[in-house]
């Protein structure tokens, strides 16, 4: 008898897949030289150029 659990019926599963889906695909399209976490920082500070750390933070996390 199998006693592990079945991970595709777990939710975060398909969640964990779907992150990994999305940032293969960022690196298909970006390519590999930068992080999509520092793509993300990048913009922020090309479209609010001037704001401090604090500003960028919230920015980036709302």
């Amino acid at each position: 008898m199998n006693d592990r659990p079945n991970v595709y019926g777990q939710p975060g599963h398909p969640l964990r897949r779907a992150k990994q889906i999305a940032v293969s695909m960022f690196y298909s399209t970006m390519g590999y030289e930068v992080k999509p976490v520092q793509y993300v920082v990048l913009r922020i500070l090309q479209d609010h150029a001037g704001i401090d750390q604090g500003d960028k933070w919230k920015r980036a996390n709302p």
